[in-house]
Order: C-alpha cells, then structure tokens, then sequence
C-alpha cells in the first residue's frame, strides 16, 4: 500500500498530469513554429530559376521593361521601316555589362555589347558601348526615360546611328528590340512592337502576323527582306 494517503496521491497524480501536458503542449508549440519557416524556405527555392536560366531574358521582365519605356518616353514616332532606314548599322547584341559613372557633362550609363551579328552596315569590332546620358551614382539619380536601360546577359536587337564626337555609337530609342524566351517553347521571341514592319516567316517566307510576340528568326529575316528590297543591306 501507498505510504501516502488517498488525498496526498490524487493531488501527486494531478501535478504529474498538469506538468506532463504543459511539456507536451510546449513541444508541439515548437513544432509548429517551425512548419512556417521550412515552408517559406522551400516556396522561396521554387522560385528561384535554376541553373541555366537567363533572368535577364525573362518574357515578364522584358515586357515590363518595354511597357515602362513606352509609357514614359517621350519620342518622335517613327516606323520600323523609317528607323532601319536611318540607322547606319543594325545588330544583334548581348549586353555584357553595365556601370555608371561620372563625366564630363555629369552623370553617365555605359553599357557593354557583344555583337552576336550585324543585320545592316560594317562593324570590324566585336563588342562597343553605348554611353547613355543619367543613371544612379549613390544617392544621386538622373531619369532619362526618353533612352532605354539595359542589363547584363540581356539581348536586343539594335538600330545605331554616327559615332558620337567622343567615339561612341549612338543608338535609336525607338529601334531598340528586346528580346525574351517565349515561356512555353524558350524560344527567343521580340516583345517590342516592330511598328509598321511586315514579317514574313522564315521557313516559308508567308506573311505573318507583325504583332508582338514575334519570332527573333522571323524578325531578322523580315529586317533582311526589307534591307534588301530597298538595297539598304551591308551599307
């Protein structure tokens, strides 16, 4: 028999059963804290492009870009056609960086290309720079929304005109073309709009609808159809 009486063991049971639900309920609060963090951990990795993806030729992000260009710059209008037409070269390019720095004249944007292949005019060189006026150099920031931004690993097509006095090219913001992997396909796609530029396919050389999203092969081959049509090609 218990040493203790019938009242002292209840009141022992029943700090034991208090004592061991409250560790319990300790432990499982515990627990619980956790689940959120490992799930936002594991949401979070999902999210992030594997490896091999080029974030820069994002179809979202270059539409952005391009919606956020359109809306605030403020520009002549001119076709595709009048702008290939002006331009002295046109090409295809990889931005390969991107730095701001100040100047004579103030604050300026440097963007590096690779030239990956030249549609119109002679480029001996295999990469130049554009050196566009604004930027951000620590907690001074000028807006040029009238030139288009670039960032590294992104492509675009490029419509250039005379060096500047300086040496560098300068650039038709409205002949800039970015483009972006189609989602579905990762094939290289044109979300700028080729105003007023017919596109024919390249593999049957049939019209085709010249609304955004364009092929990039249909997009060159149009451009090379009309430079040779108006004998503007490799001048």
């Amino acid at each position: 028999m218990s040493k203790f009486g019938p009242r002292a063991t209840f009141a022992i049971l029943l700090v034991a059963f208090v004592l061991g639900g409250a560790f319990l309920l300790r432990g499982n609060g515990k627990r619980s804290a956790t689940l959120p963090a490992a799930v936002s951990e594991v949401s979070k990795d999902a999210a992030m492009p594997s490896a091999g993806q080029n974030g820069a030729l994002s179809y979202s992000a270059q539409v952005q870009k391009q919606a956020a260009f359109d809306q605030g710059a403020d520009l002549r209008q001119l076709s595709t056609p009048r702008v290939l037409a002006l331009s002295s070269r046109v090409v295809v390019a990889k931005c390969l960086r991107v730095n701001v720095r100040e100047a004579s004249g103030g604050i300026f944007t440097f963007s590096e290309f690779e030239v990956i292949e030249v549609l119109k005019g002679k480029f001996p060189d295999k990469t130049f720079t554009l050196r566009l006026y604004g930027g951000q150099l620590g907690n001074i920031k000028i807006d040029n929304s009238s030139m288009p931004q670039f960032s590294a690993d992104e492509e675009v097509v490029l419509c250039l005109g005379a060096d500047n006095t300086e040496g560098y090219p300068t650039v038709y913001p409205q002949g800039t073309f970015r483009i972006a992997l189609e989602p579905l396909t990762r094939q290289r796609i044109i979300v700028t709009n080729p105003n007023g530029l017919p596109i024919f396919s390249a593999s049957d050389d049939q019209p085709r609808p010249g609304s955004p999203p364009v092929p990039l092969e249909d997009f060159i081959y149009s451009i090379r159809k009309l430079l040779r049509k108006t004998g503007r090609e490799n001048r």
